[in-house]
């Protein structure tokens, strides 16, 4: 069935050029002097004293600038203590930076804010920007990439702690 129509079928286009396109495409006699890179900015990768221009220095004196770069203890305390240790599922205080009408904006220190819902905080006892908070880290990134917090976790663990401590 299929051997009688084995013959092959060729198909063949001409594609023709219409003139009023040809204004899209750039002459290379009508382009300016500024298009063209200069041809001696370019060099040849394959030339041997392409590397001549690059300085070499050795261990020795690697070892002799690193002791000349010697930081203040002082200063590199004071740089040590920016960096905080933030871990899921602990209790961190944070600042509120932003409200819209479903969520609050609290900066934890982490490289974006976090979010917690409205709705954990009581109508009366709603912060205000600026206000310290108290939250509990669930997810640092969740499916959208953003910060998870809860305060009604963070109050939990909160009297649970001093439950704890009462007895």
């Amino acid at each position: 069935m299929f051997e009688a129509n084995n013959s092959e079928q060729v198909v063949e286009g001409v594609l023709e050029e219409n003139p009023s396109n040809n204004s899209d495409r750039t002459n290379t006699d009508s382009v300016s002097a500024h298009e063209i890179k200069d041809v001696s900015d370019i060099r040849d990768y394959l030339d041997p004293n392409i590397f001549d221009d690059i300085k070499v220095v050795d261990k020795n004196q690697l070892i002799e600038d690193d002791k000349v770069l010697k930081i203040d203890p002082d200063l590199e305390k004071k740089y040590s203590n920016t960096f905080g240790y933030i871990s899921e599922n602990s209790l961190i205080n944070g600042r509120v930076v932003g409200m819209n009408e479903r969520d609050v904006l609290i900066d934890i220190g982490f490289k974006s804010e976090g979010i917690i819902d409205r709705s954990e905080f009581y109508k009366d006892e709603l912060p205000s920007i600026g206000d310290q908070v108290e939250v509990y880290l669930e997810f640092i990134e969740d499916a959208s990439g953003n910060t998870i917090l809860s305060k009604e976790k963070a109050d939990f663990m909160r009297r649970w702690k001093e439950l704890k401590d009462a007895f």
